[in-house]
């Protein structure tokens, strides 16, 4: 894509966000409804366990998600994944009680798309921000994201079926433009050895392993 077609993927989403930003709570129990009924498979997980962009533990330093045979007790990090029969995730709980969660996520399936919408879930749900996960032949390319407080791109370069880098354009609402970075992956075999981000500034920072 063109810059110009990135701005008009921003615009586009930006239009979808302030549209479901103002039937936020009609949209929720829509989509509610339809996860529930699609999907016959819960399974709960300590920490974020269904994720669409690859490498987002290393990124961002999560820790490896774990399946949990029931809801624990201590729900620090708990979500709850709702499966349809395809194992196609469909809605993510964050849990703070058993009887309520903190935030939902859902998520809707095209050609070559996956769309999400991400809800605040605290008395009245309200959306938080929107996303496209947009694929070609099978491997994401791109990940465009608008909320209430930013907008971002990710795109996704590859050797192969190995991510070789994402570049990272990313702004506030305030601010006049995108930054931009970069982030490079390196390899053993197969396996993932090494991310470096380099930002706009020529700085280069190491961000796995930590």
């Amino acid at each position: 894509m063109h810059s110009d077609d990135h701005l008009e993927s921003v615009e586009a989403l930006k239009l979808r966000f302030e549209s479901s930003v103002e039937k936020s709570i009609e949209l929720h129990e829509r989509l509610l409804s339809e996860a529930v009924a699609r999907c016959l498979q819960r399974i709960v997980t300590r920490g974020r366990s269904f994720l669409f962009r690859p490498f987002e533990p290393e990124i961002f330093g999560f820790a490896a998600p774990q399946v949990l045979n029931k809801m624990p007790a201590k729900l620090s990090d708990v979500y709850v994944n709702y499966l349809d029969t395809e194992g196609k995730v469909h809605l993510v709980e964050q849990m703070i009680d058993t009887a309520k969660p903190r935030n939902r996520e859902f998520f809707t399936y095209g050609h070559n798309l996956v769309q999400s919408c991400y809800f605040f879930y605290a008395g009245n749900p309200k959306v938080r921000n929107v996303s496209d996960y947009i694929y070609q032949d099978n491997l994401l390319k791109e990940v465009v994201n608008y909320g209430g407080s930013g907008a971002s791109i990710w795109t996704y370069s590859y050797k192969g079926q190995l991510v070789s880098s994402i570049l990272i354009r990313e702004k506030e609402h305030a601010e006049p433009k995108f930054s931009n970075r970069l982030l490079d992956f390196e390899y053993i075999g197969d396996a993932l050895s090494k991310i470096t981000s380099t930002f706009e500034n020529g700085y280069q920072e190491l961000i796995y392993p930590k």
